[in-house]
């Protein structure tokens, strides 16, 4: 499945109702084995692009722990140089 359409079939996707121009991975981050975090920026046929946060793999339950695990002061490195920190919210 391509970015157009794993973002057309997310019931959160707020760009539905639009026509998707162009997709592209701004930034990636491999937050645990095997699962990346994307910022993918949406350009559109018409109006202003977005940018949404793409997140692989949620559906297993050991990834999913392992990605909560994190929330307790982990930094990971992004392909471009950035850095995702993980800090808990009180």
């Amino acid at each position: 499945m391509g970015l157009t359409d794993e973002l057309q079939s997310a019931r959160w996707f707020g760009g539905k109702s639009r026509h998707i121009a162009h997709t592209r991975i701004v930034d990636r981050a491999c937050w645990v084995d095997r699962t990346a975090l994307s910022l993918v920026e949406v350009t559109y046929t018409a109006g202003p692009p977005e940018t949404y946060v793409l997140a692989e793999s949620l559906d297993d339950p050991a990834i999913s722990r392992a990605i909560l695990d994190r929330f307790v002061g982990y930094s990971v490195a992004t392909e471009s140089g950035g850095r995702v920190d993980f800090r808990p919210t009180y």
